[in-house]
């Protein structure tokens, strides 16, 4: 199965890198020390809070922090702790935007607890886009399923189309054999998949004017 869509099929992506400086104490005078975790619990619930309050919900954006690591023993107040995630939206003005605001916040926690934070979040790939013309001409010569919703994957074939126009198109591997989803470790595919696909090629070649 070949499949793609006009416009946004996939996000632009950037990863989160976070690093919170406070001061260590023992846990029994924790007035002494600048908790490091309790900052990064505060960063967790705003930055959700800038996704449901500040942003408009017809602008799908999704800030995900995977990772968390901090602290040295669970008597003392944790010094310092990392936090690692990704955002992903289908805009690029909505990407600047929310990183500004993470920025803002990142300040005021500064300010509220004492702490330092260092943070970056640089824009890895930029939102796919695909040509409605090119996706019409694709669906014209070619069995293609229109997907109705975009996907929150992230491809950095986009760069292709930031200098000209272009279509992604998925090519679907599933098969009553080979059941695995990407980015996993036994992932395989039929090869047959690779013939459709070089035939869509053929196809462009033939008949695109």
């Amino acid at each position: 199965v070949l499949a793609t869509k006009k416009d946004g099929l996939m996000a632009e992506c950037g990863e989160i890198d976070i690093h919170i400086t406070g001061r260590d104490a023992h846990a029994g005078l924790p007035q002494n020390g600048i908790d490091s975790l309790l900052v990064a619990a505060h960063l967790l619930e705003g930055y959700q809070q800038i996704l449901t309050r500040m942003k408009s919900p017809f602008d799908p954006a999704i800030i995900n922090i995977g990772q968390i690591h901090g602290g040295t023993a669970r008597n003392s107040v944790a010094k310092e702790c990392e936090m690692h995630g990704t955002m992903r939206t289908y805009s690029e003005d909505v990407f600047n935007f929310l990183v500004k605001k993470m920025e803002d916040f990142n300040k005021g926690a500064e300010i509220s607890y004492g702490c330092k934070i260092d943070f970056s979040c640089p824009p890895l790939y930029p939102p796919v886009l695909n040509d409605e013309k090119l996706v019409k001409f694709l669906s014209e010569i070619d069995d293609i399923v229109l997907l109705d919703e975009p996907l929150m994957l992230a491809e950095d074939f986009s760069f292709y189309q930031k200098a000209v126009p272009g279509v992604f198109v998925f090519v679907g591997t599933k098969s009553e054999k080979y059941q695995s989803g990407l980015h996993t470790d036994h992932f395989n595919f039929d090869e047959k998949v690779l013939k459709r696909a070089v035939d869509m090629y053929i196809k462009i070649a033939c008949q695109y004017k």
